[in-house]
């Protein structure tokens, strides 16, 4: 239903390859897990946020 309205869908708590594959697989657009990445402290996400922004 979200396809039809247009809408981008994200899964969370995604842990393992065979779960991003059936996600995938099924129109998932996005996920979120530590699949994707490990939790970061606040000091980690801010240095990640920089260097994604290319402020470093």
């Amino acid at each position: 239903m979200s396809k039809m309205l247009g809408m981008t869908v994200v899964a969370e708590g995604v842990e393992e390859v065979e779960q991003w594959n059936f996600l995938t697989d099924h129109g998932c657009d996005l996920i979120q897990g530590f699949f994707a990445a490990e939790p970061l402290t606040e000091d980690e996400f801010i240095d990640f946020y920089h260097c994604a922004m290319g402020d470093i």
